[in-house]
């Protein structure tokens, strides 16, 4: 007896919750469930003959594992091309462009180099090669650049130099920071 009646209660527990199932009021259909979300827009408004394209600040340059068997204070190790991508330029009254790099730090040993400011890495430092192919001296403006309307990029390459012969390089990891301005006429 006490089969039939559990069995009994299966049953109508089945029936009412088929009952429920027709009249579409499932507890697991999130079928009409809306998904939400939200987009952030962010920017900056300039008063400049061209903008920075998203991403261009910082640039970031990657130089991977050098070997420091292969630094000398002559040789450019890891040179890597890289492009300050511009964007909506109006050359309607400017049409040059020229830049000027000034590392957060120079390198003690070596000027002409910008220091690693963060890592354990030391004996070596960071140069830059302006778009014209001609070493970039820190403070100062390159050559002049000529500008399109719309999007244009200024091209450079960096490297990493010993920075003496008497100073021997210290393997580790490595950052350092170069900024620079573009200024137009």
């Amino acid at each position: 007896m006490n089969f039939k009646l559990t069995l009994g209660a299966v049953i109508m527990a089945l029936t009412f919750s088929h009952a429920a199932l027709a009249d579409g009021e499932t507890p697991t259909d999130n079928t009409n469930v809306p998904t939400t979300g939200k987009i952030h827009f962010s920017g900056e408004l300039v008063a400049s003959t061209c903008g920075l394209k998203p991403g261009q600040d910082p640039i970031e340059v990657e130089f991977g594992q050098i070997p420091i068997g292969s630094l000398t204070p002559d040789t450019h190790v890891g040179l890597t091309e890289k492009n300050i991508e511009l964007q909506g330029c109006d050359t309607t009254t400017l049409k040059h462009a020229t830049v000027t790099y000034t590392p957060a730090q120079n390198e003690e040993a070596n000027s002409s180099l910008a220091a690693f400011t963060t890592g354990d890495a030391s004996g070596a430092g960071i140069g830059l090669i302006a778009h014209d192919g001609k070493t970039v001296t820190w403070g100062e403006a390159t050559s002049v650049t000529n500008l399109v309307n719309g999007d244009n990029s200024i091209p450079f390459k960096a490297y990493v130099q010993r920075v003496a012969k008497e100073i021997i390089p210290t393997p580790g990891q490595f950052e350092s920071t170069i900024n620079f301005q573009i200024d137009y006429n």
